[in-house]
């Protein structure tokens, strides 16, 4: 069974597995770089230094499944591994710019989704610490967040 294609590309910006147990995929120039959840009719290309044989250094990373983008990501990586400060977006217009360590989303940084807008603090690729999430459908949540749920003392103000 195949997976949509814009499973992949949320992956890659949820970033939900650790970069150490991703697949290397080779990009073209023969770089690899770290792949949490491949997908068939996948392919991978890096734009930018390669150290040992994986993506090191500033450049671009983009992913495409049957010939179509899924997700781009512009920014830091260290050992094949997205790593410091870059910007990702995904073909469904999930976007995220902020930190980043072993892959997944670190430090501070903000989220455009569905569900709103994030700003705020993550750790291991969840919210966590504090951060303002305004709700697409209105209302906003500013407070803590543990484990990428409400947290601790907050200020909602609730949509009308």
């Amino acid at each position: 069974m195949k997976r949509p294609v814009l499973a992949t590309a949320f992956l890659l910006l949820s970033c939900t597995a650790h970069a150490a147990d991703a697949t290397l995929a080779t990009s073209q120039g023969n770089c690899k770089v770290a792949n949490p959840r491949p997908v068939q009719d996948e392919t991978v290309s890096w734009t930018g230094p390669c150290v040992d044989g994986r993506a090191h250094g500033a450049g671009i990373l983009e992913f495409q499944v049957g010939g179509k983008a899924s997700a781009r990501y512009k920014g830091d990586m260290q050992r094949g591994v997205l790593e410091g400060q870059g910007y990702v977006k995904v073909a469904d217009g999930t976007e995220y710019e902020g930190g980043f360590r072993d892959g997944r989303h670190h430090g501070r940084g903000i989220r455009l989704d569905m569900e709103g807008r994030y700003e705020g603090d993550w750790s291991d690729g969840k919210r966590h610490g504090t951060g303002t999430m305004k709700f697409a459908l209105g209302g906003q949540y500013e407070g803590g967040w543990k484990d990428d749920r409400f947290h601790g003392a907050a200020r909602v103000r609730y949509a009308g």
